[in-house]
């Protein structure tokens, strides 16, 4: 496998040292753009082969979309918006080359790694917007569903998040037969089902999970069986949440270690163990995973960890929680609901935390403060 890896990555940087267009590099450019979705280092090293100043307006546009997919489906995270947006301007002004919805599609993607979740939200409807209603483009219409519906459960909006997913799954069924990509539809579904208390119709998409991860590696596996985990927690079945949970955190890979550490710390803390839950939820604090790490904070900060959180480490997070929210109000101004309600969040921590100090400077009793996100 090692020696077959080497060959297509010799291969392709042969095929790209030369600096040359017409044909030649557009056929190197389509072969690289199959690289992203199979060996998207590949596709990297490829790209990084490929002299940019010989490369007309035209190619160059389609060199750094695919420098941004590429680094997208290899899981390295976006730092910047610049890049995609002269992108999607130049596609904008000619949609007849086709890559318009692609370019909106990853620019959703760039602003969900930068955390900016409404724009991420507006440029995937853009996309499916403007994808066109045919066989050719099922496959594409069916990624950006499953990323908008997936998005929109972060969002914790999951009535609306279902209806997403739920087209996903079909076209993913219908045309792909992608054993992947359903299977963590169907995780996704069980998620959003249960942000909506309905536990039956969450239990039913996980069971369909759980079969399908069969057909899996083992690193995508366990990610679905730390959403099972998550399940049986919601089912109130918490020796059996125990029992699906404690091996995982030391064995799932960096993508799903976040997710992992705020299951486990839920998981531990409704058990009663909440040494345990602290050093998970701990440790998840100090992680770059803002979606997750709401919950790390939730945990520590709760009435069943008061015994166990030193009240200078409780004073440090919460001024980071405080700083961290102002930082994410500052990206929602243009959406005045969510702006208010997150201002109004910052002020109840302002005076919470004005309380826990008095409080400790009067005694050393038991933590009062609980601040439910």
């Amino acid at each position: 496998m090692r020696n077959i890896w080497i060959g297509v990555i010799f291969a392709c940087l042969i095929s790209v040292c030369s600096c040359g267009g017409g044909s030649g590099l557009d056929m190197r450019l389509k072969e690289i753009d199959r690289l992203c979705d199979s060996i998207p280092e590949a596709a990297i090293d490829s790209l990084a082969a490929i002299d940019q100043t010989c490369l007309s307006e035209k190619d160059l546009n389609r060199y750094r979309l695919l420098w941004i997919k590429s680094r997208d489906k290899a899981y390295v995270a976006h730092r910047s918006d610049t890049l995609i947006l002269d992108v999607i301007d130049y596609y904008d002004k000619h949609r007849g080359e086709g890559l318009y919805p692609e370019a909106l599609y990853y620019g959703g993607r760039v602003y969900s790694d930068l955390g900016d979740l409404p724009t991420a939200l507006e440029f995937f409807q853009k996309s499916l917007e403007e994808i066109p209603e045919d066989d050719a483009h099922l496959h594409f219409r069916g990624i950006v569903l499953d990323q908008t519906g997936r998005l929109l459960h972060t969002l914790r909006l999951d009535s609306a998040a279902i209806k997403y997913l739920e087209k996903s799954l079909v076209v993913n069924t219908n045309k792909d037969k992608d054993f992947y990509n359903i299977a963590f539809t169907h995780s996704l579904l069980s998620g959003s089902y249960i942000g909506i208390k309905n536990y039956r119709k969450a239990r039913e998409h996980m069971d369909s999970a759980l079969k399908l991860s069969t057909f899996l590696s083992k690193e995508d596996s366990l990610t679905i069986l730390t959403s099972f985990a998550r399940m049986l927690l919601y089912e109130k079945k918490i020796e059996s949440a125990l029992d699906v949970i404690r091996p995982l955190p030391s064995i799932v890979d960096s993508i799903t270690t976040p997710f992992c550490l705020a299951t486990a710390a839920q998981i531990y803390s409704e058990a009663g163990i909440p040494d345990t839950a602290y050093i998970y939820a701990r440790q998840l604090t100090r992680l770059h995973a803002p979606y997750n790490k709401r919950i790390g904070y939730k945990v520590i900060f709760s009435d069943k960890l008061r015994n166990y959180v030193p009240k200078d480490t409780l004073m440090i997070l919460m001024l980071i929680t405080r700083n961290a929210l102002k930082i994410i109000l500052i990206s929602l101004k243009r959406n005045k609901l969510l702006y208010k309600i997150l201002a109004s969040i910052i002020r109840h921590m302002s005076k919470k935390e004005l309380k826990l100090k008095e409080h400790y400077t009067n005694t050393e009793q038991h933590l009062l403060f609980q601040y439910q996100f």
